[in-house]
């Protein structure tokens, strides 16, 4: 603010006449409290513009702040870019992460997440949700691997598939649980039960991380007997794998080798060059298999299924590439991982203990 320096004039002085510009004019200068108002004015200025600043400071630094405990937050979730060992126990999961349970990316860090959005659609039936499934993967081819059954659906509707979005960490998960379906045997068996999917990809990096998940439990719940049996099975199963015997195997592997990208890019967002990456890794995952079956030497053939698991171990150590059978909640699931070009490749097998047979599979890239 400016201040001006000429005095008004009284109210008892005549008109003011115009001063010549005399020696004696020019000096004028307000009384000494006019130079005193001022200051004041100035001094009580000053603390309310230095108050302005520090208040915006503070709010500047406190958004700052918050921004770095979210993107703290949001890399501490991130998945982790490598898989922890599976050569020892406790169990490491796909993720990386020690934990009592095993999962896969998408599901282990993003199935519980929110905000959650619900893929818009009419409401479907069960039987046209297990067709578009069966395009993804015939889960029934591997369930019949080991022994004959076949897989149905009842004329029941199902909860539409949802996302999640990480636009920080530019990745986005698709999930479809609880899609009824009953496992019927060739003895005239059936065990109803829930197909569960679940796909995770990256929404700028056309190679990697992705993920993908099919599995089939049955409602009902194996006992101790049922565990120790599924193990012995699964164990053997390996071994022959590794002795030259591909057996069950022979139906993955030719899965594996024969999955179809589209399926991937019409229904669940993945770009073609996405699907294709993850179907090229269905493809050498199931050439893996066949390099073990191919090459296999493996001399032993265990009755005691725990040692037979950790000579196996040994085995693929050799041959650059890790495995672990792990028990779940519900079933057993085989990992076999590798390196693929700096990154982590993992194909992981569903045994149930209930059906006797394998039941899912999971595939990703880190």
């Amino acid at each position: 603010m400016k201040i001006r320096r000429e005095q008004p004039p009284r109210p008892d002085a005549g008109p003011v006449k115009p001063k010549a510009p005399t020696a004696k004019a020019a000096p004028a200068k307000p009384p000494a409290p006019a130079r005193k108002a001022a200051p004041l004015s100035r001094k009580k200025a000053k603390p309310r513009r230095l108050f302005s600043r520090f208040g915006l400071l503070t709010l500047g630094l406190l958004a700052g702040s918050g921004l770095c405990l979210f993107a703290l937050a949001q890399w501490m979730i991130l998945p982790d870019r490598k898989v922890g060992s599976f050569s020892a126990l406790p169990a490491y999961n796909v993720v990386g992460q020690q934990a009592d349970r095993a999962d896969f990316w998408a599901i282990a860090q993003y199935h519980d997440a929110t905000p959650k959005d619900q893929s818009p659609s009419t409401p479907l039936f069960a039987v046209e949700a297990l067709s578009q499934l069966d395009d993804l993967f015939p889960l029934e081819q591997l369930m019949y691997s080991r022994a004959p059954g076949s897989l149905t659906a009842p004329e029941t509707t199902v909860k539409p598939a949802w996302s999640h979005t990480n636009t920080f960490q530019m990745l986005t998960c698709i999930f479809w649980d609880d899609i009824s379906a009953v496992y019927s045997t060739h003895t005239g068996q059936e065990f109803p039960g829930q197909i569960d999917l679940s796909l995770g990809r990256s929404a700028t990096d056309e190679q990697q991380p992705f993920c993908f998940t099919l599995l089939f439990l049955p409602d009902e719940t194996p006992d101790e007997q049922a565990f120790e049996a599924a193990y012995d099975s699964v164990v053997d199963d390996l071994q022959q794998l590794c002795a030259g015997q591909m057996n069950t195997f022979h139906t993955l592997e030719d899965l594996l080798a024969n999955l179809d990208p589209t399926p991937f890019q019409e229904n669940y967002t993945f770009s073609p060059l996405q699907a294709q990456n993850l179907t090229g890794l269905a493809g050498q995952m199931g050439s893996l298999l066949l390099e073990l079956y191919q090459s296999g030497s493996f001399s032993y053939d265990l009755a005691d299924p725990a040692q037979a698991d950790a000579l196996l171990q040994e085995y693929f150590r050799e041959r650059g590439c890790t495995l672990q059978v792990l028990r779940l909640e519900e079933c057993y699931l085989v990992l076999i991982s590798t390196e693929l070009d700096n990154d982590t490749a993992t194909l992981g097998l569903y045994y149930s203990p209930v059906l006797k047979t394998w039941c899912g599979i999971g595939l990703q890239l880190l």
